[in-house]
């Protein structure tokens, strides 16, 4: 939702704090205000990364005097503007992630790429960290971890069939002595030594729901034993093992005792009251400085003083690093205007309260990298300043790409890999995979059998797609959640009709444009504190196995701070509902008893079905800059209730449900028409492979298929899916003209810059047949206001104006030459029509229009 600036300003001034930290005035102002992480380099530089902003340089000299350079202007940068994550590596080289391009590195001349292509598991990258003892970085991506060792320029590949508890990681860090430290983004924490070849790993995960009924998922304690929450934003290990994690639930600890330990912060309470069914409170009074200033810890970072915690809402903690008291906390919200010369008047739109890294200087002082404001000193440095000299080194060579795994080794994979195939301990349903890449570009790659775009239709309503014989079999449905106001349900909400330069928004197919609109939860109306009220979606799935698609994108996520902060944990629950289909997958749900108050789930359903096991869960954060598909698998027939939970932060969206059947009962691909390319002939799938690739990859193909079915295993699939990039990878190295490639960057959800022209060019495409075929509605601009190529006039006008052998191409806009008769003379004979001959001219053409259809048909039998 969007908010005015004086609402937001409202709910930012009742946070009170100890200090406020003051603007950057002995740096150079930074010139972009939504940094997402930050870094000194070995040589003093300071380099910051945001979203939508790029990446940017500062070399400062005696008198911290300097400026920022754009990075950009080296050759090498890619196109995209979202930057995450920032390392320098031992030989000095600058790494940095992107949301779905890879990695990026800077070796003091250019820039060199990094993809999913050739050399990562995934496109989007999440954080970046280098071991002090061998010099490896570890790459945490979309699809697992990648690690480069420069010793050897070898690359490797983690996931779930390595031991990892889920291939999503959110946070990396290397301790002293070379460990890897994780902290997934949904599964706790995990360290693997290099020396076991990163094959053996340790996984701490803290209880997903801490009572009975599923309510609650935090611990009622402001301080504890063990983990506060799986939820890990955060790592930072140090020698001997001493790790400090931050997760949505606080800070949790294993120094100096070797046992993990919590402390929470001071809204832990209000978050306990907040659950479905009403919270326990804790009894234990706790003292100033026993616990941080909130519970969502964003950063972390070691100085001589202690650990800088940095926080979603309540700026910074300083934490003594045996006791974790607090020993000191920073507020960023200012206290008063800043100098409108240093401090640009648009950035007090976005009042940062949400810190992403810390960067501590040479002399003492440590700035905030914020989502907002850019660079902010939260302590003044009282040591002296010298003007670091620059490394002596040429241009480092970049890293090596990793060369294509050989035949050999890659059957003997694929061997073995068979083992880990379906079995019926396994789950019905799991997570299997996030796309970072496709965006708004889901038709045919997504959805094959059906599709709803949440409230894009223009009422707002929801459009759906699917294929005829699957329309009565496949349904879906959403609600909110049952913990919310008596008269509130889910909403359909439009941000904006017509977003046309965006590719984060959905591809409308009916209209040929992109509605940015989504499911809304409506959670902004209630206290951060409150849990809930969440999105359900209810689907329904006929036998057989399923991949469901759940799309994200945040919209007003550059916008506003509130709405930059919305992070999601979903789960997915198996369910036989009490009501007919009827109303259980009704879209509207509507009690006629109740004065057509909205139905949400009864109370004591809702109860029951927090109560069953919940079979795969994942996390969707940090989605403003790209949009991401969470696809999960399910192999049996039913309901499945998933549950989008608010998880403390703005509210919840979801924007689109993708659903495509992958077998029939005796494993046979289904055949299928695709409805949504009916009237081209088309569809954005690649050209089919020709024999003769066929031929000279016939054991690749073999190999492929294996690899591209879907089992239900997770270390099946991850390692399928690392196997299939390692096949593409040789092929593309072996043959890079074959007809292979293109059908194989589809399966691998790979996008080039040609290949999405060419979708943009179909799409178009497709929407101009339409409306040839169908100039009425397609071709009308009444009926269709936000698309293109259309005329000003209502459908029953064009069918007239066939009717009467008036091309209707001439009043296009870009139509070279004068319309006869013009628009204002058509009208006017639209306008002295009476009723009564206006409805027979309709009813001629519709006659005469099934004449000519009979005609074409009797042709075409001849």
């Amino acid at each position: 939702m969007v908010f005015s600036l004086k609402s937001i300003i409202l709910v930012m001034g009742s946070i009170v704090g100890t200090a406020y930290a003051q603007p950057a005035y002995d740096l150079p102002a930074c010139p972009i205000p939504l940094l997402t992480d930050g870094i000194v380099a070995s040589d003093g530089s300071i380099w910051v990364t945001g979203e939508r902003s790029g990446v940017y340089k500062l070399s400062l000299d005696e008198n911290k005097n300097g400026e920022w350079i754009n990075t950009n202007y080296y050759a090498g940068f890619p196109k995209t503007q979202n930057f995450y994550t920032i390392a320098e590596d031992l030989q000095g080289r600058i790494w940095v992630g992107t949301d779905n391009q890879g990695v990026i590195v800077f070796n003091g001349e250019n820039w060199k790429s990094y993809t999913k292509e050739n050399a990562l598991c995934g496109e989007r990258v999440f954080d970046i960290a280098v071991s002090p003892t061998s010099g490896e970085v570890a790459i945490s991506t979309s699809g697992g971890v990648t690690i480069y060792n420069p010793a050897n320029e070898h690359w490797r590949d983690l996931n779930r069939h390595d031991g990892l508890l889920a291939d999503q990681v959110e946070a990396l860090s290397f301790d002293s002595e070379g460990k890897l430290w994780l902290a997934y983004a949904c599964g706790g924490v995990a360290s693997s030594s290099s020396k076991s070849g990163y094959s053996k790993w340790e996984n701490v995960q803290a209880p997903w729901y801490w009572d009975a009924k599923q309510y609650i998922r935090q611990p009622f304690s402001g301080k504890g034993e063990g983990l506060p929450s799986n939820l890990g934003n955060a790592i930072l290990a140090k020698g001997n093992g001493n790790v400090w994690l931050g997760t949505t639930c606080g800070l949790a600890s294993n120094f100096p005792t070797g046992r993990w330990q919590y402390i929470r912060g001071k809204d832990y309470e209000a978050k306990n009251k907040g659950v479905y069914g009403g919270g326990k409170a804790s009894s234990r009074k706790y003292g100033k400085n026993d616990l941080l200033p909130e519970d969502y810890i964003t950063c972390l970072c070691e100085t001589p003083e202690g650990i800088w915690v940095g926080t979603r809402t309540k700026g910074a903690a300083l934490v003594d690093k045996k006791t974790l008291k607090i020993l000191k906390t920073e507020n960023l919200i200012p206290k008063q205007k800043y100098d409108q010369q240093t401090f640009p008047s648009e950035w007090e739109k976005l009042p940062a309260q949400w810190i992403t890294a810390f960067l501590p200087l040479q002399d003492g002082s440590v700035y905030a990298a914020t989502y907002g404001r850019g660079l902010v000193n939260i302590t003044k440095g009282n040591l002296t300043w010298e003007k670091k000299k620059a490394n002596e080194r040429d241009f480092p060579n970049h890293p090596s790409y990793p060369q294509p795994l050989n035949q050999e080794k890659l059957i003997e994979e694929i061997v073995n890999l068979g083992k880990y195939r379906d079995n019926n301990k396994n789950s019905p349903a799991l997570f299997w995979k996030e796309d970072w890449a496709t965006q708004g570009r889901w038709c045919e790659r997504y959805g094959r059998d059906f599709a709803v775009l949440c409230a894009a239709g223009n009422i707002p309503r929801d459009l759906s797609m699917t294929l005829e014989n699957l329309s009565s079999q496949i349904m879906v449905a959403g609600r909110i959640g049952c913990h919310s106001s008596p008269n509130d349900s889910l909403r359909h909400w439009i941000h904006h009709h017509n977003m046309a330069g965006n590719p984060n928004v959905l591809h409308n197919l009916s209209y040929y444009s992109k509605t940015e609109a989504e499911w809304d939860d409506h959670g902004e109306a209630y206290p951060r504190t409150f849990d809930g009220p969440d999105v359900w979606a209810v689907i329904k799935v006929p036998e057989g196995k399923h991949q469901i698609s759940l799309y994200f994108y945040n919209p007003n996520g550059l916008e506003q701070a509130n709405a930059a902060q919305r992070d999601y944990l979903v789960e997915v629950r198996k369910f036989q509902s009490k009501y007919p289909d009827e109303l259980a997958l009704s879209p509207n749900l509507i009690d006629p008893k109740q004065n057509r108050v909205p139905l949400n789930f009864d109370q004591k359903e809702t109860a029951d079905i927090l109560k069953t096991p919940v079979l795969t869960r994942f996390r969707v954060k940090s989605f403003a800059g790209s949009g991401v598909y969470k696809t999960i698998l399910v192999k049996e027939k039913g309901y499945y209730f998933i549950r989008i939970g608010k998880n403390y932060s703005f509210n919840t969206l979801l924007n689109g449900i993708f659903i495509t059947k992958l077998e029939e009962k005796d494993g046979t691909p289904p055949i299928r028409k695709s409805m949504l390319f009916e009237y081209a002939g088309k569809c954005p799938q690649p050209c089919p492979i020709t024999d003769q690739d066929a031929k000279a990859h016939a054991l690749f193909l073999e190999y492929w298929s294996k690899l591209t079915a879907p089992h239900f295993s997770p270390s099946y699939l991850s390692k399928a899916r690392q196997l299939a990039l390692q096949i593409y990878r040789i092929i593309q190295h072996t043959a890079p003209n074959s007809s292979l490639i293109p059908n194989w960057r589809w399966t691998l959800g790979m996008w080039n810059e040609q290949e999405t022209d060419n979708f943009e060019q179909l799409m178009l495409e497709i929407w101009h047949q339409k409306q040839e075929k169908f100039p009425d509605p397609y071709a009308s601009k009444k009926f269709f206001p936000f698309s293109p190529r259309t005329i000003p006039f209502a459908p029953l006008e064009i069918r007239i104006m066939r009717y009467m052998d008036i091309d209707w191409h001439q009043y296009l806009p870009d139509y070279q030459g004068i319309p006869k008769p013009s628009a204002e003379k058509f009208h006017q004979l639209i306008k002295n029509m009476t009723e009564q001959e206006y409805k027979e001219l309709a009813q001629k053409y519709t006659e005469k229009r099934l004449m000519k259809l009979k005609q074409q048909i009797r042709k075409e039998n001849e």
